[in-house]
Parts: C-alpha cells; structure tokens; sequence
C-alpha cells in the first residue's frame, strides 16, 4: 500500500489531507506565538573585548 500513491478522490486521502492542513495550522499558530528574543545592542564595556598582555585573562590576537 506504501508504493502507490492515494487516490485523492478516496476518503482515505481526503481524512489524510485534513489532518495534515491541521497539522501546519497548529504549527503556524505555535511559531506564531512563540517567544522571541530582543536584541540589546547596547555597548557594556564589562564585556568589552581585552588586550593587555600583562593580564592573565586578557587575550591579544
């Protein structure tokens, strides 16, 4: 049965089709209200990048 497509005129297909329709709906609606992050693109000179040789914990490229 899995090496012949459906016959898109069977109910088989059809109850098929539904749940798959169903299926990306669910999964759009899911993206749609998923959390999304917010840039900061602010300058925190903590994180600022470090070049001084004479610092353990600085590194100099």
């Amino acid at each position: 049965m899995e090496s012949t497509p459906l016959d898109p005129d069977s109910s088989e297909y059809q109850s098929i089709l539904m749940e798959v329709n169903q299926a990306l709906v669910n999964l759009e609606q899911s993206l749609r209200q998923d959390n999304t992050s917010v840039v900061d693109y602010t300058f925190n000179y903590c994180v600022m990048y470090c070049c001084n040789p004479l610092n353990v914990v600085c590194r100099c490229d």
